[in-house]
């Protein structure tokens, strides 16, 4: 910003420049032996000229300074609050890919966006031959308890001491209410488990198991989980969905769901929600079997997609 001198500030200067000469010129015309004084007059006049341009030009160059630093100040403001937007506009793209997920019927298939980002710490470095879930809905009234048994059979393509598991609910019971139990079918005995470290006991919760021995390449497992989480299942219509994300490939999944004897369903269909999908596809129309419950057999299921079943 540069510095200028205003109207008044240049009148100054030439009207005090036009002083100065006409004093000496008339002082050497009409009156000689006062020359020097008009000389010293003249200088004077002009030095005091140059002070207060001096000093005006200072406190403008001072102002300006002042303003620049202002104006900087503003600019390192306006470079920190685009920067907090910027960080602020990636969180709200992650809160939307969370958030405004497509509807399945009238339902955000929230959880599925949840574990779909716990895919990387989830994977088990298993071949599955199946995956069965068997779901029966028990109680009374409008929301029914959700008592689920799943049932892993497959074969360590690594060594591995450890199979990872995700399951989800709603109320944040923890495992300990809903009576969460890990079994070894193939030695008929109870294997430990824990909470992964840096997640939380809630709605959606993130479980290692342990075998008994280290598992070697080649060697086979047949594990079964089994819980009931209350009051997670609406008796007029409902989903539930399971994530084909625990291993690289897995053959077949099996879905059997048991509604209670009041539940009157006319609708229980199942549904493929995969990464590239923009909304979930039907697989196919389900009837009830002689045992009073619905199955679906999915061979070859779609890696890391969902496989939902959808009653009404």
């Amino acid at each position: 910003m540069a510095v200028k001198l205003n109207q008044g500030e240049k009148l100054l200067s030439m009207v005090s420049s036009g002083l100065s000469i006409l004093a000496v010129l008339l002082t050497d015309l009409f009156k000689p032996e006062l020359f020097n004084y008009a000389l010293i007059f003249a200088i004077v006049l002009i030095a005091l000229t140059i002070i207060v341009l001096a000093i005006k030009i200072y406190a403008q160059s001072r102002r300006i300074r002042v303003q620049e630093e202002k104006i900087q100040t503003l600019e390192d403001s306006q470079r920190l609050i685009e920067q907090e937007l910027a960080k602020k506009e990636e969180r709200i793209k992650l809160l939307e890919q969370l958030i405004n997920v497509p509807f399945f019927q009238k339902w955000h298939l929230l959880y599925t966006f949840m574990w779909r980002n716990a895919i990387s710490f989830l994977k088990n470095p298993v071949y599955l031959y199946e995956i069965h879930v068997t779901r029966k809905l028990v109680g009374t009234g409008k929301c029914k308890d959700n008592k689920v048994t799943y049932k892993f059979t497959g074969e360590c393509v690594e060594k591995t001491n450890s199979f990872r598991f995700c399951i989800a609910g709603a109320g944040d019971v923890p495992l300990t209410k809903i009576g969460f139990s890990v079994k070894d079918l193939r030695i008929n005995q109870a294997l430990d488990y824990s909470v992964l470290k840096n997640s939380q006991d809630s709605n959606i919760k993130y479980v290692e198991i342990y075998f008994k021995e280290h598992k070697a390449v080649g060697d086979l497992f047949d594990i079964e989980f089994n819980w009931m989480w209350p009051k997670t299942a609406f008796a007029k219509t409902d989903y539930f969905s399971i994530p084909n994300i625990y291993s690289d490939t897995t053959k077949r999944i099996v879905l059997d769901l048991y509604p209670t004897d009041d539940m009157k369903l006319t609708t229980v269909e199942t549904y493929k929600f995969g990464m590239n999908d923009a909304e979930p596809k039907k697989i196919e129309h389900l009837y009830k079997n002689s045992e009073g419950g619905y199955r679906s057999i999915i061979d070859n299921p779609e890696k890391n997609a969902d496989y939902i079943t959808y009653y009404g």
